[in-house]
């Protein structure tokens, strides 16, 4: 490569480096404000944990990008030191008097030059395209209309298991169960959320019999890593028998809950709830 080359290498390596460092740090700092005002302990862990990372990925990176400019540095100025001292050793008089030698004796051709082997050109590989993701049988049919504000998901997007309940006060699930009394208004639900951008297509689809009765997709609001909150009431109450509810990250099946409703009501006779569907935890 040519001196120039490696000067815009690295000036390029001290602006990136720069730019790398600045961004992590920012990010990092955020974390650390969430460490101390997070409503959860696990919460605050995690982003004392990721704050504490991205410093250490910060230096390690300005140590990294700034040591690639400083070799680009010498490598740059190199060259030029090595032309010099090649051409001063390389006389002209000594190839004006080999001259003459090769001139007093030339050698007759003799047959047919060979001719020259042609080179074989090597195949190019074609790439393999990856394999097209295939929704599950029973994906909620509502899921199949796509949303147009919706961005993709993360690959390592996740949800975690669902615990189910009779309630949710103040974020927390209360009267954790998996069997509900036929006059049971609303099931409540929570789980985990990693990594989860913002305006992802997710779902929380309740099923009977195996049947699907409800669930339409919704764009992802809250924090990308939280504890999710779904709850639903059918119109005109539960009916007895096997339900389920679905975690979808858009066509992927993340978690399931399985829950009974039996025949036989609770007592005292639980107050009704206004119905809602499903909704993330701010």
């Amino acid at each position: 490569m040519s001196p120039p080359i490696f000067h815009y290498i690295a000036l390029g390596a001290r602006v990136v480096g720069a730019v790398v460092v600045v961004v992590l740090l920012l990010i990092a700092v955020n974390y650390l404000r969430q460490a101390r005002s997070g409503a959860y302990y696990v919460q605050r862990e995690e982003a004392r944990g990721r704050g504490l990372r991205l410093i250490g990925v910060a230096a390690l990176s300005a140590l990294v990008l700034f040591g690639l400019a400083a070799t680009s540095d010498y490598l740059g100025v190199r060259p030029v030191q090595v032309a010099q001292a090649t051409a001063t050793l390389t006389p002209l008089p000594t190839l004006t008097a080999i001259r003459p030698t090769e001139t007093t004796t030339p050698a007759e051709p003799t047959g047919t030059p060979s001719p020259r082997p042609t080179a074989t050109q090597l195949p190019v590989p074609t790439a393999t395209p990856s394999p097209t993701r295939i929704p599950p049988t029973d994906l909620p049919p509502t899921l199949l209309t796509p949303i147009p504000q919706a961005e993709p998901a993360a690959e390592n997007a996740s949800f975690g298991p669902v615990q189910l309940g009779l309630g949710y006060v103040n974020f927390q699930l209360t009267g954790l169960t998996n069997i509900f009394p036929l006059d049971v208004p609303i099931v409540h639900g929570t789980f985990l959320v990693r990594n989860m951008s913002r305006n992802a297509v997710w779902t929380a689809a309740w099923y009977r019999e195996g049947k699907y009765v409800a669930g339409d997709p919704l764009l992802w609001t809250a924090l990308p890593n939280t504890i999710g909150h779904v709850f639903y009431g059918p119109p005109g109450g539960y009916k007895p028998g096997k339900w389920e509810l679905r975690l979808y990250i858009e066509d992927r099946l993340q978690q399931k809950a399985v829950f009974t409703i039996l025949n036989a009501t609770s007592t005292p006779t639980v107050t009704p709830v206004p119905t809602v569907t499903q909704a993330p935890i701010p």
